[in-house]
């Protein structure tokens, strides 16, 4: 898993590209570690959640301060998609 680019063709703004934090293309997996930047652009990441979904990948989100915190959670939260 890491960052890569993923291509949306739009037929009125071209090529739109989302880089998600983590990216499994194996399992069709978007994993999110989301700051508190996130809670202003809640409309963004609805629209690129519901795009993503679209193409067929599962998407995760995780709170930064859980992924630091209460790792297991987290990594419980992974499993249990896979």
């Amino acid at each position: 898993m890491r960052q890569f680019a993923i291509c949306v063709q739009s037929s009125i703004r071209g090529n739109i590209y989302y880089i998600p934090d983590f990216y499994c293309a194996e399992h069709k997996l978007v994993i999110e570690a989301d700051g508190p930047i996130h809670l202003l652009k809640k409309d963004y990441d609805q629209n690129r959640n519901e795009v993503l979904a679209a193409m067929g990948l599962k998407i995760l989100r995780f709170k930064n301060e859980d992924i630091l915190n209460d790792t297991a959670s987290v990594l419980n939260g992974i499993a249990k998609y896979l």
